[in-house]
């Protein structure tokens, strides 16, 4: 395979392809490394596919759920790679932990405001995807290998993997809204000019943005956690305590993880649950939510009525975070038209 078309910029993007794969194991195996995981993974997969012929991303890209990023995540993270819905949770969970990072990250209004809008397009994309895999109503995804639904398709089962680089998209531009500006243009400054360690090095400094904002997001990280851990007590983990009694500690234990290190998890992807229930999405999606309803707006120096304008427009953002399977626009079969000669 010739990419000579690309050949200008080969070297910045192998740099790119090198650094976003290979920061710092320590980085990549931390709480805030998980943070800026999706971000890495989906800029690394591009980097390989565009750059390197034969490289293993591009064989991850096309034959891995999720693609070469779903890769990456199944490795550090937990292993989804043979369940969707379980792939669409820990979507969901990456979502409200930048959410919740934004709490203490974001300052001003303007930067809410954007932070909002990205929330909200990024549920947007679980839902869409989720109609490929889950009901609408009560009318189920169709199939394709089966006869014809008897009434309009919602979702297909088959198009939920073409769907997850959109909200991958969506993710990613949540999380360059929720980080500081200033050190993601340094990074990207410093490895575009062949500073490999230097940009390294920023990369580290930048998911670590307070005190504040890591320990929001560590929050949510957590209930994620119990979240999957609890679709599993009827299997996996039936010998732990019930959802009501259930902490983070049991999670844990459960899910194959270890107390005192962040060593990838022993539990392969046949331990893990493959049905996931609406209301574990909907529960993520409910700390997204009400950390959109946190986020700063206006100022005192707002007048009243430009106030209760921005009230009325971000409560719309924040309230279109939440989970509501639907189609995706253009689902659903164009009305047929007359023949014109």
């Amino acid at each position: 395979m010739q990419l000579t078309a690309f050949a200008p910029d080969r070297t910045g993007l192998a740099l790119q392809c090198w650094t976003f794969q290979r920061l710092s194991p320590r980085g990549e195996n931390s709480i805030a490394g998980f943070i800026t995981l999706m971000l890495k993974s989906v800029i690394s997969a591009v980097a390989c596919t565009f750059l390197l012929s034969g490289c293993t991303a591009i064989t991850r890209d096309l034959r891995h759920p999720g693609g070469y990023p779903g890769y990456l995540l199944d490795k550090r993270t937990v292993d989804a790679s043979q369940s969707k819905e379980l792939l669409l949770l820990r979507s969901t969970v990456i979502i409200a932990m930048a959410a919740r990072m934004a709490n203490g990250t974001i300052q001003n209004a303007d930067e809410a405001n954007s932070v909002a809008h990205y929330l909200s397009s990024a549920a947007d994309e679980v839902n869409y995807a989720a109609a490929d895999i889950y009901p609408v109503g009560t009318q189920a995804p169709c199939s394709v290998g089966a006869p014809a639904s008897a009434g309009t398709c919602n979702g297909y089962y088959v198009n939920f993997e073409a769907g997850i680089p959109l909200l991958e998209g969506r993710i990613v531009r949540l999380l360059f809204a929720t980080l500081p500006q200033d050190r993601i243009k340094t990074f990207a400054a410093d490895v575009q000019k062949g500073n490999v360690l230097g940009g390294a090095w920023n990369g580290l400094k930048l998911v670590f943005t307070g005190v504040k904002g890591l320990h929001y997001a560590s929050g949510a990280y957590r209930s994620g956690e119990e979240a999957i851990a609890a679709n599993m007590l009827g299997s996996a983990c039936s010998h732990h305590r019930s959802e009501a009694t259930m902490t983070v500690w049991d999670a844990v234990e459960c899910l194959g993880k270890r107390h005192d290190s962040l060593a990838r998890p022993t539990r392969s992807a046949a331990d893990m649950p493959t049905d996931i229930t609406p209301d574990t999405l909907r529960a993520m999606l409910t700390i997204a939510r009400t950390a959109c309803y946190r986020l700063p707006l206006g100022s005192s120096n707002s007048q009243a009525t430009a106030l209760a304008l921005a009230q009325a427009e971000r409560l719309a953002q924040c309230n279109k975070v939440a989970f509501a399977p639907r189609a995706r626009p253009g689902t659903e079969e164009p009305a047929s038209q007359p023949a014109t000669e």
